[in-house]
């Protein structure tokens, strides 16, 4: 008389399971790996999820810390999620629409705002129409950090969402060789050899060799992946906690404006830099020829950012804590007669903000400054929307 063991034992041994789930886990990383999925583009976005009017910044409150609140800052790198979690993609243009983009720092984001006190919110709130009918709709591309090679970075795909005008905001700040090797650029290195490549864009490589990371088969695996794929999925709770906020940044709850005023120094000194030095050969300067490529025939207007004056005191050499005179004067100069020499589009709004509509730094408007920066703009928009 034979035994006969049940037929599921053998399949119920420890060691066997645990063998079959690591050979699945290796075959699915490597599965994944090969067919290589833009993970940035996988969003619940525009789909189960409103999009963001403007990108989001990933701020989990954590806790409280001496009264104030506590918040977990999560940067998301990757371009083509930063749009997929945008309204700008939410469908294909439509033909009725007169397309702008904002491009630029927090300040253009809109720091300590909700989106509809920021200039692109008045701007839309304003319901404006072309001379031929189209309504003006202006889309907020604001990012961190404060660095013209960034706004480059994220111009090369807004451009795919056919803009009509392209509103930048820059600063002397953001020129500065030093703010240029930041996360957005080196996460996108590709991006800045195309433009390296296409318009013989001047870019240090050495900021992007420094960061670069060789593709491999394990670093397209899932595990390979863990750190960018971990902020996707936070990206995609984010919008549902969004939605319970009712605001895309927990900061924006607080009530009143926090204020911090900086009392200029009495020193000549910018960032490193000190007078007589000719800024033009120690500024990013050459992402303005590039981006006057990179649009093409769509056109494009330079805005000097307003900045926070200080009140002016006999024996001020600086106009805040950020610009010596000599310097951001300097800058001014620089910009005004290379606009005019290339015939570029400049609005120089450098001291329309008074003091008080500053928040909490020399860039970040309040919201009744925002409706002067508003304000100032609608002319141009409908401007260049009745030439084109």
């Amino acid at each position: 008389m034979s035994c006969h063991h049940p037929p599921g034992n053998r399949n119920l041994s420890p060691l066997r399971i645990f063998l079959k789930g690591i050979g699945i886990f290796v075959f699915i990383n490597i599965l994944f790996a090969l067919l290589n999925p833009p993970v940035g583009r996988i969003s619940f976005y525009n789909r189960f999820l409103p999009g963001f009017v403007r990108f989001p910044e990933i701020d989990f409150m954590a806790e409280q810390v001496g009264g104030l609140e506590a918040v977990e800052d999560i940067s998301v790198s990757n371009i083509d999620a930063l749009f997929a979690s945008h309204v700008i993609s939410a469908q294909r243009k439509p033909a009725d629409e007169y397309r702008v983009i904002l491009l630029g720092d927090s300040s253009v984001w809109g720091a300590l705002l909700k989106p509809a006190q920021t200039v692109s919110g008045r701007i839309n709130a304003a319901q404006l129409k072309t001379c031929t009918g189209q309504r003006v709709v202006t889309y907020n591309l604001g990012h961190l950090p404060n660095a013209v090679t960034k706004d480059l970075v994220i111009m090369t795909e807004a451009m795919k969402y056919q803009p009509d005008l392209i509103v930048w905001f820059i600063s002397l700040y953001a020129f500065h060789p030093d703010r240029q090797c930041n996360f957005i650029v080196t996460d996108n290195a590709d991006r800045v050899h195309e433009l390296m490549r296409a318009y013989d864009f001047h870019f240090d490589a050495g900021c992007l060799a420094l960061h670069e990371h060789r593709q491999t088969l394990w670093s397209k695996t899932l595990i390979g992946q863990r750190r960018e794929l971990k902020t996707l999925l936070l990206l995609q709770l984010y919008g549902v906690m969004a939605q319970v906020w009712g605001a895309d940044d927990p900061r924006t709850l607080s009530t009143g404006d926090l204020i911090v005023r900086n009392p200029p120094k009495q020193s000549l000194v910018f960032q490193g830099y000190e007078p007589p030095l000719d800024l033009r050969g120690v500024l990013q300067l050459d992402v303005l020829r590039v981006s006057h490529e990179l649009a093409g025939e769509t056109p494009l207007v330079y805005v000097n950012e307003p900045i926070y004056i200080n009140p002016a005191k006999d024996g001020d050499v600086r106009y805040n804590w950020l610009y010596p005179h000599w310097a951001y004067d300097q800058y001014r100069d620089i910009l005004f007669e290379q606009s005019t020499r290339e015939g570029w589009i400049y609005l120089d709004l450098w001291n329309l903000v008074p003091p008080e509509e500053f928040s909490d730094s020399v860039f970040h408007r309040s919201s009744e400054g925002e409706v002067r920066v508003a304000e100032k703009l609608v002319p141009f928009i409908l401007r260049e929307a009745c030439n084109k």
